[in-house]
């Protein structure tokens, strides 16, 4: 599998248009607003990261953070994931002096984590477990798409037809044939980009119909 960036992808499509390098950065702006507007909702990437708790066991999630796919602790080659625990503590605890505290373990027997969308942190129990080998997996939007991200090459295509589309939109003089003709092209793509990621293959598809037809 070849990966490809949005730079290859952008000189790409102008060469294949046969367009200036004048249109450089317009095609790029297409391309990244693109990546990020898709990228979670059709091709989410997942990240990993082996969190530093700080003080009071708690980590702050990564600025491209969407939502938590796995949280748990490794040893070896073997992933053990943890339980999100809604009774764990919100907020900061404090000793009578003010300072910071983190939350005995003793008030829990199981490791744990909570996710805290209001502090912009992952508060961890480690009743049982080193702290250092913890992980965690989450699911980015690509925001921070530029000009050195990769993409799948699944995605190029569809990359392309966003491009073509913004760049049809921004023009003076264009016709309402091919707004909506740019307007379609991407939507197939769309669709066909999604058929890709579902995890119903053909040979998957058949063996339910197979087994459903042995019930009749």
């Amino acid at each position: 599998m070849i990966l490809q960036s949005l730079d290859g992808v952008v000189t790409g499509l102008l060469f294949k248009k046969r367009l200036p390098m004048h249109y450089y950065l317009e095609f790029l702006f297409h391309a990244s607003d693109c990546v990020r507007e898709t990228g979670f909702d059709i091709w989410s990437d997942i990240k990993v990261l082996k969190p530093t708790l700080n003080s009071v066991n708690a980590f702050a999630v990564p600025e491209d953070f969407v939502k938590v796919m796995s949280f748990g602790s490794v040893e070896g080659q073997r992933f053990t994931p943890w339980l999100e625990d809604n009774t764990l503590v919100r907020h900061r605890l404090t000793d009578t002096d003010g300072n910071l505290v983190k939350p005995s373990s003793d008030d829990y027997n199981k490791d744990s984590y909570l996710y805290l969308p209001e502090r912009g942190e992952i508060q961890v129990n480690t009743a049982n477990t080193d702290p250092t080998n913890l992980v965690l997996y989450y699911a980015t939007d690509q925001s921070q798409a530029n000009v050195g991200t990769v993409i799948h090459p699944h995605l190029i295509d569809l990359v392309e037809k966003s491009i073509w589309y913004g760049h049809i939109c921004g023009k003076i003089r264009k016709t309402g044939f091919d707004v909506q003709h740019a307007q379609q092209e991407m939507r197939d793509a769309i669709m066909i980009v999604r058929g890709r990621r579902n995890i119903l293959s053909k040979e998957l598809i058949y063996d339910i119909l197979d087994r459903k037809a042995n019930r009749k």
